[in-house]
């Protein structure tokens, strides 16, 4: 899509100025931070608002780092940055930190790889500060712009309590939206606001998370920051899917940062790469997977206590091969080139005119081996020999990434002609 106007903004003033005039000529807007989401949620063909690039880059850190306020135009890798000296980060670790920004991290309640659900925007929200769809503006932050808000908007906030009523006198629609968001679920609103909240400020708040730029423009948030533990440890076991899952129900206990599913394919499609050989091993059997699983601890005691009852479930586990877990910061950081570097070898890789598409879905973790084994069936009867599956298994959450050719009509119309839904 091509947008019919494209406009900079620098300061609040010209975000509400835009809105007044996008209500009086009936414009639709979609604001935009550093666009790197591949769901197009930043793509318009009406007006496209862009934050420039030399403005939104103020932050201000408290408490000893523990939170930081932050303008939507920095980059979150850069808040880590801000952060490190305190040993601390913001919850969020979405892929695309070093190139995505904190409006667009907000606006989609990014998490990652190492975040799940308890780190997320949505869970390390402390305050923010929003322009709403008629110019107005809510400060959560301060007492007085709340006292305004609740006097100006009596009608919208007892709207957002009347919804949080209905809700809560329907049993079936509350256990619906627990059941939803008990898995990594950033599809749609974010409902549970309405479960998890009785102040009608808090469930706007939350609503505002994930809304895609829909509810309102942030101008800034104030994150709580969560540990940044200097003692950690990676390793990568390879072994059939349904024991790695088993493997992963039985330490996820031991608060582990992160495990990371990588399937047959995306294993194979890094194999080329000079750099990550020593971790790699002949991939012959198709049903050979592999989890990447770190930890951290605030100390090198800690850490080592911990690996040792890891590794204790890991030898009782029938594995494949393991690389060990590695401490060294240099070496974990090319091993974790294996994960980082799926999709753009992939896209690299693709033939000429196809196109990139990636997935997201959650289940209960219990639930991945018969989904991914479902999923790969459709890949096998469309043709999609070189799809790759990976993802997050301690959030029940996987990602596919297919290259289908849209200029060839077989593709196009031979997936189109059939659905499968996955239960």
């Amino acid at each position: 899509m091509v947008p019919k106007l494209v406009l900079v903004v620098r300061v609040e003033q010209e975000v509400q100025k835009i809105v007044e005039l996008a209500n009086e000529y009936d414009v639709k807007l979609t604001f935009r931070a550093a666009g790197t989401s591949l769901s197009g949620q930043a793509v318009t063909d009406q007006v496209l608002v862009i934050l420039a690039f030399d403005s939104w880059l103020e932050y201000k850190i408290y408490d000893d780092g523990k939170k930081v306020k932050l303008q939507p135009g920095i980059i979150g890798g850069e808040a880590n940055k801000y952060l490190k000296i305190y040993n601390r980060k913001i919850g969020p670790d979405p892929g695309s930190i070093n190139t995505a920004k904190i409006g667009g991290i907000i606006a989609n309640n990014s998490s990652g790889m190492c975040c799940g659900t308890a780190k997320n925007s949505y869970a390390t929200l402390d305050s923010m500060r929003v322009v709403f769809n008629d110019g107005s503006i809510l400060d959560t932050s301060d007492c007085q712009s709340i006292e305004d808000f609740k006097q100006t908007k009596k009608s919208f906030l007892n709207g957002i309590s009347r919804i949080q009523t209905q809700i809560l006198e329907n049993d079936q629609l509350t256990n619906f939206i627990k059941k939803k968001f008990s898995i990594k679920n950033t599809s749609g609103y974010s409902l549970n606001a309405f479960l998890d909240f009785k102040d009608p400020i808090k469930i706007v708040e939350r609503l505002i998370i994930g809304s895609e730029g829909t509810l309102g423009f942030v101008s800034n948030v104030t994150l709580n920051t969560v540990p940044d533990y200097k003692y950690k440890a990676l390793n990568l076991i390879y072994g059939k899917l349904d024991d790695l899952v088993k493997l992963t129900t039985q330490i996820e206990a031991f608060n582990l940062s992160s495990v990371e599913l990588l399937d047959h394919a995306s294993l194979k499609s890094v194999a080329n790469n000079i750099e990550l050989k020593p971790f790699l091993i002949p991939l012959e059997n198709f049903q050979i997977a592999a989890i990447m699983v770190e930890l951290a601890e605030s100390s090198q005691k800690d850490l080592e206590d911990k690996l040792k009852l890891i590794n204790s479930y890991i030898e009782k586990t029938s594995i494949i091969h393991q690389v060990g877990f590695i401490q060294d910061e240099v070496k974990a950081q090319i091993l974790w080139k294996i994960r980082n570097g799926i999709v753009p070898t992939i896209a690299g890789l693709r033939p000429s005119g196809s196109s990139v598409i990636i997935e997201d879905i959650a289940v209960n973790i219990l639930d991945l081996p018969s989904l991914i084994t479902q999923i790969r069936k459709l890949f096998d009867k469309y043709g999609y020999i070189n799809a790759a599956i990976f993802g997050h298994v301690l959030a029940g959450n996987i990602h596919f990434v297919i290259t289908p050719d849209f200029h060839n009509n077989e593709e196009v119309f031979g997936s189109s002609r059939n659905t499968c839904v996955i239960r």
